[in-house]
């Protein structure tokens, strides 16, 4: 049996290989003492492994001889690797008994060497496992250590045997020891196609295995930490109990400073009842637990793609990558696109069926690209899920299959309500693509395959925005087709890409095809490519100054006007007090001859000014619940669904518990929407530097988690959240009316000969709109044309004045336009001598202008192939605006326009924020600003094929659309 010593100083860990039975508890010691945790692994399981005896038990009062693990051999045959944290001077590895390799290190002193290296415990095995470390002072909750000062003293062994009886009862009281050893987790996905983006929200996948044939529910929680340190549990409960396992997807946000050796920890208990109708499920007795990083999943699983922040990320669902994986590259390992901005992983060969079951585990993706699977593995709850993200702002492409595909078949295909409304004609021989070779590879290529090519007419019934063409072939066939769903859109490619001598060639282009199709602008290289002379010196592309678009959040939610009253205050009483008291007070008593009692000033005067000091505090300190808050609120005319990202600093001015929720609580909960809060902190801050010491643990529902208890110490609590439902009622977005006496159905146009925007618009927002920018796009760019331009030929129009509630804007006074290359390049730091050593730099300009570009944030300009060295190009980047790009939207007509509100009065947050116990609970009051976003589809219109030079001659683009009905 494990058996367990524990003494103060040298705490000591007697453990011996499991005997039958005892296997649960050899693994409630190793969890309890923090075995495995916090990167600093000693032993991943005790019941399993072949104990290497190497040490002894003499002479740990001083000198301790510290050896090493760096592999345990297990029983089948394969190893754990174990850090090296600790390690000490040189050492030479001996094969151990049992095969076991060990470190024999100098003698070294014991309390010197532990407290210098911030440690306080050391843990021997000296009968079990070959190994003696340091480790954290952690004592989980149910564990009580034995106090002494060695075991040189009967009564220290006696404490140290009455503390190991005290787990052994704890273990019982616990109950089913031995059904801890039984069930068990694994994590089979850290992320969706095992790829993760620190800073959001990232999905597990874990086999549940649970060898019990009693029906029961299982408790599964994932244990995160926030910035002040606190603990949120995101848990689930499960159906168990059938004897076999089951996959499940669970959900959690990690943090900006989460890397691929950072841990997670998954547990699994039992269900107890909440002790109110408002309160979450409880864990009971812990059943199974396991801790796991990105790097090191598990015995037979891969490990997991740790992003940088900054990535984007584009996923494949079936085989091949249609060349998309150019938008991967980079130079120098640097997390860049080279002659772009944001580098876009590509997870390949996504599975239907293992795909996440909740829209926040495709939260991640700015783009799903479907090739050869089949839809009718999705099921129910992963096509709901899919569903959902188009909704709340996701871009799917499907790309025909050549034969056999099922998409346009309601039967076999959950998805055929997200289709565009159009004709699938497929043709009868192979096509030819060599027209099509400018779209797809640029000009000057040939040689290129026949392959099945489907076009697409629209349906009579279809709407306007049901059946958008988005591109055609020269002939003037529809190729590429679109339907707009909620803020999100369907793609439907009809040419084969997939095609196998499409792939040989490493076609399509992503600069020249996916570009056009996901809104996206710069030249995209291959490796070859990139190292041609002709391309900018790799040092310019490798080195660049980073700038963000985003930097302003931390700040704009910052409460800091309150404080700043409270003490300016103070310093005035306490000048004020100083002057009293001291010598203008003495001075006054010496006027009148009364310095003799300028004691009893003194004290009349400290206790009036101690009554002063108390009541302004307590004039300004806070007495409710409230929140500020920066908020981006996106709508698309027509569509029956917004969306907002609420960044906001909530103040509880009291100690206890506080409350969140979105949406209010008291109805029930629309399944077509799983809103999202997550604590936030900038990606500026470390949240493992700070924290309050009375750490405390509240609980999620990972799946959707809407409602959160919250620890709450008369401070503030950040938070991120997700919202997307129907149209808010007191915030009337943008929307067109007809001119007085005028009848029909409003709406706008652009005149046909300028391409300028006509007609009227007005809006019912709670405040003026300020800083309102107005980007026309009039259609794509002539194919073909350099990817360095912007995809579209779009006017920017900016207004002088504020957009007031209830006026009209006319969009023929509009004046002059800028084009959006134009504006777009205002906004980009210009390229400058290269400073070595070089740090990154907040972006100069107003918070209003980033804002607002963060909007097109794929359609900033792009470095220049430039042979001239020395040169430093900006490099934008991004943290917190993923999923927030509307550059897309320029591969169609449209008008977008974004302004602010709240920015000279603050406003209430669109997003329904609600505080206060669920049975009971009450609008929380938020102050801030709102950044509002609105899209305006146009009639759709494909690019005209033509030659470099008469796009280039072109500035405005060709004749636009008609005023509709005229």
């Amino acid at each position: 049996m494990a058996i367990a010593l524990i003494v103060e100083n040298l705490d000591v860990i007697v453990a011996a290989d499991d005997a039958p039975g005892h296997a649960g508890l050899a693994k409630i010691f190793g969890e309890a003492l923090g075995v495995g945790g916090e990167g600093r692994n000693i032993v991943t399981k005790f019941h399993g492994f072949e104990m290497c005896k190497v040490l002894d038990a003499q002479g740990r009062h001083a000198d301790v001889e510290v050896v090493q693990p760096h592999r345990f051999a297990d029983r089948g045959g394969e190893g754990v690797e174990h850090s090296d944290d600790g390690h000490q001077g040189d050492s030479t590895h001996d094969p151990g008994p049992d095969g076991c390799k060990v470190d024999h290190a100098p003698r070294i002193d014991r309390r010197a060497r532990c407290l210098d290296s911030g440690y306080d415990r050391l843990v021997i095995f000296p009968q079990g496992l070959s190994a003696a470390r340091c480790i954290p002072d952690r004592e989980p909750a149910g564990v009580r250590w034995c106090r002494g000062r060695g075991l040189s003293r009967f009564s220290d062994v006696a404490r140290a045997l009455a503390c190991f009886l005290l787990v052994f009862m704890t273990s019982i009281a616990r109950g089913q020891g031995v059904e801890l050893g039984r069930v068990r987790l694994e994590v089979q996905e850290f992320g969706v196609g095992n790829t993760v983006r620190p800073g959001g929200w990232v999905g597990l996948r874990v086999r549940v295995f649970d060898p019990t044939t009693t029906p029961r529910e299982l408790l599964i929680r994932v244990a995160g930490r926030d910035a002040d340190g606190d603990l949120p549990y995101y848990q689930q409960v499960i159906a168990a109990g059938d004897g076999a396992s089951r996959d499940i997807w669970t959900y959690v946000p990690i943090p900006y400073h989460f890397d691929a050796n950072s841990t997670v920890e998954v547990i699994a208990a039992t269900v107890v009842g909440s002790e109110g109708s408002d309160e979450p499920p409880r864990a009971g007795d812990v059943l199974a637990r396991t801790l796991v990083s990105p790097a090191v999943l598990g015995e037979g699983r891969a490990a997991a793609t740790t992003l940088h922040p900054e990535e984007g990320l584009i996923g494949v669902i079936g085989r091949g990558n249609l060349s998309l994986t150019t938008y991967a590259e980079r130079i120098e390992q640097q997390p860049w696109s080279p002659l772009a901005h944001e580098r876009t992983e590509i997870v390949l060969q996504l599975n239907p069926q293992s795909l996440p079951d909740r829209w926040i585990g495709l939260a991640p993706f700015d783009a799903l690209v479907w090739t050869d699977a089949e839809p009718a593995d999705l099921g129910i709850e992963r096509a709901r899920a899919i569903t959902e993200w188009v909704r709340r702002g996701g871009h799917l492409v499907v790309v025909l299959p050549p034969v056999g595909q099922a998409w346009t078949t309601p039967r076999s295909n959950p998805l055929h309500e997200l289709l565009p409304r159009v004709d699938v004609i497929r043709s009868v021989d192979a096509v030819d693509l060599n027209p099509l070779a400018p779209l797809l590879a640029g000009t000057g290529v040939t040689g290129l395959p026949a392959v099945t090519v489907h076009t697409f007419e629209p349906r009579p019934e279809a709407e306007p925005h049901q059946a958008i063409a988005v591109l055609g072939d020269p002939r003037g066939r529809t190729i590429v087709a679109r339907r707009i769903e909620g803020l999100g859109m369907v793609t439907l490619v009809g040419v084969d890409l997939n095609n196998a001598g499409l792939r040989r060639l490493g076609l399509p282009r992503a600069d020249r095809f996916w570009n056009r199709v996901l809104g996206k602008r710069g030249e995209y290289l291959t490796t070859s490519e990139l190292a041609d002379a002709s391309v900018a010196p790799r040092w310019n592309l490798a080195n660049r100054r980073p700038h963000w678009l985003d930097q302003d959040i931390p700040g704009l939610i910052a409460k800091q006007g309150r404080s700043a009253a409270g003490l300016f205050a103070g310093f005035f009483l306490f000048a004020l007090y100083w002057l009293v008291a001291g010598p203008v007070g003495y001075g006054l008593l010496k006027r009148f001859g009364y310095q003799r009692h300028a004691w009893v000033a003194y004290v009349v005067s400290a206790a009036g000014f101690t009554v002063l000091a108390w009541s302004s505090a307590l004039a300004i300190r806070p007495k409710r619940v409230e929140a500020t808050h920066l908020t981006i609120i996106d709508h698309v005319y027509l569509q029956p669904v917004q969306r907002t990202r609420t960044w906001m600093s909530m103040l509880v001015p009291t100690y206890g518990q506080g409350m969140l929720h979105v949406g209010d609580p008291r109805r029930s909960r629309d399944d077509d929407y799983h809103n999202l809060i997550a604590p936030w902190q900038s990606r500026r801050l470390d949240a493992r530097s700070g924290g309050f010491p009375d750490v405390r643990p509240y609980v999620l529902d990972a799946r959707a988690p809407e409602s959160v208890s919250f620890p709450a110490r008369a401070t503030i609590k950040q938070f991120r959240v997700d919202w997307s439902g129907p149209p808010v009622d007191d915030w009337g977005m943008p929307r067109p009316r007809l001119p007085d006496g005028q009848q029909g159905e409003p709406a706008l146009w652009l005149d046909a000969r300028t391409g300028d925007p006509r007609g009227l618009l007005t809006h019912g927002l709670p405040g003026p709109m300020s800083d309102v920018v107005i980007i026309v796009a009039r259609h794509q760019r002539a194919v073909p044309t350099s990817p360095r331009a912007s995809v579209a030929l779009a006017a920017a129009y900016k207004l002088t004045g504020d957009w007031h509630p209830g006026h009209y804007l006319d969009l023929s006074t509009l004046g002059e336009p800028a084009t959006l290359d134009a504006y777009l390049d205002r906004i980009m730091p210009p390229p400058r001598t290269m400073s070595f050593g070089a740090m990154s730099e907040d972006l100069p300009g107003d918070p209003t202008t980033r804002l607002s570009a963060l909007a097109f944030f794929d359609s900033l300009p792009t470095p220049a192939q430039t042979a001239t060295a020395g040169t430093e190009f900006a490099l934008m980047r991004r943290s917190e605006g993923h999923g927030l790009d509307l550059s897309r939207w320029l591969t169609q007509p449209c008008i977008i326009i974004i302004g602010h509100v709240g920015l000279n009065t603050p406003e209430a947050a669109p997003t329904p924020l609600w505080t206060g116990e669920a049975s009971s609970p009450r609008r929380l009051r938020t102050t801030g600003r709102t950044v509002v976003r609105w899209v305006y589809p146009l009639p759709a219109r494909v690019p005209e094929w033509t030659n470099l030079t008469d796009v280039q001659a072109d500035p405005l683009g060709l004749p636009p659309s008609a005023p509709p009905g005229r």
